[in-house]
């Protein structure tokens, strides 16, 4: 993952927020991550920035890359997320929903095909994880 990109830097700081403080800890845990065979948009377009309706009919959205990589994050106050990253480790976006079953089925859905969700183990940065056991299996 790169720190050029202001994707990065907006993911980077949800999960500095989601860490919370010491007496609340942590507010979410990435528990599950799949790979896709190659980045992909999928049936879904993601952007960041407002939608032209809120900025007088002018689109200033920047289009987000596609999925390579997901993560299945269980939120301490409730619900899931799907995170995507892309294949170098940009943020793709992100979905909040309210079991792991309908997380799991909007990505089936999105991407159209079976995701294989594999337990994550601790770690620190797990797109690190992910992208260095890419990097690995590519070798």
């Amino acid at each position: 993952m790169t720190g050029e990109s202001p994707l990065v830097k907006r993911y980077q700081e949800s999960r500095e927020r989601a860490k919370g403080s010491n007496k609340s800890g942590p507010k979410s845990h990435v528990k599950f991550y799949a790979v896709l065979p190659e980045e992909i948009s999928g049936r879904t377009t993601h952007y960041v920035g407002h939608p032209p309706t809120l900025t007088g009919g002018v689109d200033q959205r920047e289009r987000m890359p596609g999925t390579r990589i997901m993560f299945l994050e269980e939120l301490t106050d409730g619900g899931f997320l799907l995170v995507r990253f892309s294949g170098d480790g940009a943020f793709a976006g992100d979905t909040w929903h309210e079991t792991t079953s309908d997380l799991k089925d909007m990505a089936t859905w999105e991407f159209d095909r079976n995701i294989e969700w594999r337990p994550l183990p601790p770690s620190e940065d797990p797109v690190r994880f992910v992208l260095n056991s890419l990097n690995d299996s590519a070798q």
